[in-house]
């Protein structure tokens, strides 16, 4: 990874991690953040750029780690390659996500025919002591207000949650 290219991440990371209201619908030391992180990502993979919406999975592992998987092939170049994103990864920089994996202590990309996956194991240090998913994660399926085209029943349709937690 170029130096460059590092700087711009860590420049990111800094921004999310002093005001992640800013990227995620919560305050920063609600329990709700974990909630909040999830919901971002979610709506951000559901949303195409032509306003339609794409079929997302969600996997929720554990209280602070979740997997989303889209149809959305990573960003290329012009010889067809992935561009690298946020540290070097297959995480663009204008993603959701990328503001995701800043608040995360690890997190795994896996691109694949037809689509990428992506884990987020959420950094417990940096959240509210506490601060969990909710163990009903269904609320996501409600509309986005800022979404023109979103409705309940698109959503249901394009949207599936795996609650994997005992």
């Amino acid at each position: 990874m170029t130096a460059a290219l590092r700087a711009s991440a860590d420049v990111l990371e800094e921004a999310v991690r002093n005001r992640p209201g800013m990227y995620f619908p919560t305050e920063p030391d609600s329990l709700g953040l974990p909630v909040g992180i999830l919901q971002g990502v979610v709506g951000d993979a559901l949303h195409a750029a032509d306003g339609s919406h794409r079929p997302v999975d969600v996997e929720i592992t554990s209280g602070l780690r979740f997997t989303v998987t889209d149809d959305q092939p990573p960003d290329l170049d012009d010889l067809g390659e992935p561009k690298p994103g946020f540290y070097g990864s297959l995480i663009g920089w204008g993603r959701v996500r990328a503001a995701a994996a800043a608040l995360s202590t690890r997190t795994l990309i896996g691109v694949q025919v037809g689509g990428t996956w992506v884990t987020f194991d959420l950094d417990p240090a940096f959240l509210a002591p506490g601060a969990v998913i909710s163990t009903s994660p269904e609320h996501l399926r409600a509309s986005d207000p800022g979404c023109q085209t979103c409705a309940s029943t698109q959503r249901n349709d394009t949207l599936t949650i795996r609650d994997h937690r005992p």
